[in-house]
């Protein structure tokens, strides 16, 4: 099973699980770091592609974080402005 392992996908991590009788074995996990030897898969890509173009814009939007940390700190002691 490949699963998501550390973060800004430097990483994937294998994790191999034996299962006997119905109950786990072994449980195996290993890193594979994502560098330049790993070939990505076009088929694959562009799947990602086609689910991502719709959001593509929305992902590069600039926040303005004080802003939204005033809205946070105004919902919580209850003052709504719309």
């Amino acid at each position: 099973m490949l699963i998501q392992s550390g973060c800004h996908e430097s990483f994937v991590g294998r994790l191999d699980i034996v299962m006997v009788d119905g109950e786990v074995s072994t449980v195996d996990h290993e890193l594979v770091l994502m560098d330049k030897t790993i070939q990505g898969d076009a088929e694959m890509q562009r799947e990602v592609d086609s689910i991502y173009a719709p959001h593509r814009s929305s992902c590069f939007r600039i926040w303005d974080f004080r802003r939204i940390a005033n809205w946070q700190q105004r919902c919580s002691i209850g003052i709504d402005d719309g």
